[in-house]
């Protein structure tokens, strides 16, 4: 796969891989609704390992943040591909960002586990990217 170009603005609507990464690495809030919500994903996802008793409150609410994200994705790109799993798909993304600065935390900077959650999350980011550019390159090369 070839890896698509970094940048940090949006994509017809919908963040750049960057800027949701960023976004889920960071106490940095953004104004993009999405980004916003994916950083609220990563908190639910350390609240819930943090305080396992919250586990089912943290889930109906992760379920109300991947709808949200999902219903906003469909209405700036109504495709179903895009709507149906990019919700889900954020949501992984920070859970696999959430793992990753906790054994950053804990494991310090050389350890096999931070090296084994980093690579997951960047190969979650490669995933929402090719969602993304390949939904709008197939939109672009559609005849009118």
């Amino acid at each position: 796969m070839q890896t698509p170009l970094i940048s940090t603005d949006c994509v017809s609507g919908l963040p750049s891989r960057d800027r949701l990464l960023i976004a889920v690495c960071s106490d940095k809030d953004d104004p993009d609704p999405i980004c916003g919500w994916a950083r609220e994903l990563v908190r639910l996802h350390r609240a819930r390992r943090e305080f396992p008793a919250t586990a089912a409150v943290c889930d109906c609410r992760r379920g109300e943040v991947i709808t949200q994200i999902s219903a906003l994705a469909g209405a700036v790109e109504p495709s179903a591909t895009v709507e149906r799993s990019l919700g889900v798909l954020i949501d992984r993304i920070a859970a696999a960002a959430e793992r990753a600065m906790g054994h950053l935390a804990v494991s310090g900077a050389r350890s096999e586990q931070m090296h084994a959650a980093w690579t997951k999350l960047a190969e979650l980011e490669l995933e929402y990217s090719a969602l993304i550019c390949d939904r709008f390159a197939s939109r672009e090369r559609a005849p009118s």
